[in-house]
């Protein structure tokens, strides 16, 4: 009986593994229509603690994005940083309109960092 129950179950995750390769290997389903040339609006919160000497090399990454500025928002947020990254925040938000900076005087962590900014986002 065991035997049976066992094989039953390999047999249940082989039929589940090909469901999941013949679903794979589908056509793509179309994308859904948004309109001629109008993108979706994006919201990136990238956290940053000691990061002063990263940031103009990401700021120069995203500045090669094919998106309109307009569409993008990118809410930089400091977490208790003791290296200056506050300050090159703030320089970068000053030259980039889609950029906006978030300061957190002391380091909550990755997580607590991201709910913060989208709670101060969405009272705004």
């Amino acid at each position: 009986l065991l035997t049976w129950l066992v094989a039953a179950i390999l047999f249940l995750f082989t039929l589940r593994r090909w469901f999941f390769t013949l679903v794979a290997l589908l056509p793509d389903l179309p994308a859904p229509e948004t309109g001629e040339g109008e993108e979706p609006e994006i919201l990136l919160l990238v956290p940053f603690r000691n990061e002063a000497q990263a940031l103009p090399g990401l700021l120069a990454a995203l500045d090669r994005l094919y998106y309109p500025e307009d569409k993008l928002n990118l809410i930089f947020i400091n977490d208790g940083s003791t290296d200056g990254t506050a300050r090159v925040m703030d320089e970068l938000a000053a030259k980039h309109p889609f950029v906006r900076p978030q300061h957190h005087p002391r380091n909550r962590g990755i997580a607590a960092a991201i709910l913060l900014a989208a709670i101060e986002g969405r009272q705004e």
